[in-house]
């Protein structure tokens, strides 16, 4: 975002806060309160004969017990709640560990108690506790907040009810559902009066008003001398970028014309394609094999980046939402166990992972594995593809040979 468009933005809000305020200002005149009655229906004890606290705050609202939501809380609900979790938890029992571990009868279950999932310092140092209801609605509500450390990047559910409907939702995942605890309702707030004379907030509100219409003035002009100066700068920089741009067009030009010059006075033909075909630059496999035995890994570790938040390359690393990469080549297409795969690798369950279909699935995950739910569209660089695969080479036991 430039500057002029970042001191629109400020000048906007600056004109809504003052308008806002004269609106409160008008709608005291006009909206008078009721007179009082010249005599009382009846009379109200208050303490200390009646004496009010003059400016006494009122009290924030006390959000109701989690306890008390679940009672009425629909579980059903809950589960659609659970779409936002499924990328990185199952919830069916016996159900594999993903990003994160399987949810099944988590209710009552030891923080940090699934079996073979890597917990983060954060929750496996409060292993001597257990995901109560408190402590669900609790990490729910803010995880960062509840546990300082967790790797779970769910920022949380700020709704009690989303929380309230998502955990009696996995009460019921377990073949004996944890009982309900009994809680009381809340307190009601206690409400305090506050009471301000008509002439202080008069007074307070035109003094805001007139503070505020003056720094909107003083604004709009340094808004309008920035904006002068930034579309005196981005014409220069275009004026600079079209002459760099013409200069790059006319050497390109001239180097193409000197190349087919050259062409055509050695004889060389290109062979057209077939009617209705279309030619592809693609590279051959002896040239792909080259271009792997003269990749480096650690390129391809940086390409890699884009796949750690669903792979592990680790060895011994578990299924996330996609299996682990770990020894891949040479291992079968759908090979890994406990992983659920989709139907177009299931189809594909008789072929072993080998360069030729790494380097074509790489490229073109979707075209490669028709109904593939890999959301990855692919490496468009062939040196990208390269590094990849003897990135792949090198997290492998025994990776296979590469044919000369």
């Amino acid at each position: 975002m430039d500057s002029l468009e970042l001191n629109k933005i400020v000048a906007a809000i600056l004109t809504a806060s003052v308008i806002a305020m004269v609106s409160g200002f008008v709608a005291g005149f006009v909206v008078q309160p009721p007179e009082a009655p010249e005599e009382r229906a009846y009379v109200i004890a208050t303490p200390d004969d009646g004496d009010v606290q003059v400016g006494a705050e009122t009290p924030e609202p006390v959000e109701e017990s989690i306890l008390v939501l679940l009672a009425s809380a629909d579980a059903a609900a809950g589960e659609s709640v659970t779409r936002k979790c499924t990328a990185c938890h199952t919830f069916d029992e016996g159900g594999p560990n993903r990003v994160g571990p399987n949810l099944w009868d988590i209710v009552g279950r030891p923080i940090g108690g699934a079996d073979g999932f890597n917990y983060s310092d954060a929750l496996s140092g409060l292993s001597d506790q257990t995901w109560s209801y408190e402590n669900l609605d609790a990490f729910l509500a803010a995880p960062k907040a509840w546990a300082p450390g967790t790797k779970m990047a769910y920022a949380g559910l700020k709704k009690a009810d989303d929380r309230a409907e998502l955990i009696a939702y996995m009460r019921g995942l377990s073949n004996d559902p944890k009982p309900l605890p009994e809680a009381e309702a809340a307190p009601e707030p206690a409400a305090e009066t506050v009471v301000e004379t008509a002439s202080e907030v008069v007074a307070e509100t035109a003094a805001e008003v007139t503070e505020a219409v003056t720094e909107a003035g003083e604004a709009i002009a340094e808004t309008a001398a920035e904006a002068g100066e930034a579309i005196a700068e981005t014409a220069e920089q275009a004026a600079d970028s079209v002459a760099e741009t013409a200069a790059e067009i006319a050497t390109d030009v001239a180097t193409d014309t000197s190349d087919a010059a050259e062409t055509a006075s050695n004889g060389t033909e290109t062979e057209a394609a077939a009617p209705g075909e279309t030619q592809e630059a693609a590279v051959p496999a002896s040239g792909l094999l080259a271009m792997i035995a003269a990749a480096d890994p650690a390129a391809g570790q940086k390409v890699a980046r884009k796949c750690r938040a669903c792979h592990s390359f680790d060895s011994g690393g578990g299924n996330r939402v996609g299996p682990p990469l770990y020894g891949v080549l040479g291992r079968a297409v759908a090979g890994v166990e406990g992983y659920t795969y989709s139907s177009a690798f299931k189809a594909k369950a008789e072929e072993t992972w080998n360069y030729d279909n790494m380097a074509a699935f790489l490229a073109k995950p979707r075209e490669w594995a028709p109904g593939t739910k890999m959301a990855f569209a692919g490496l468009r660089k062939e040196e990208d593809v390269a590094a990849m695969i003897a990135y792949l080479r090198q997290q492998h036991d025994s990776p296979p040979a590469l044919p000369e």
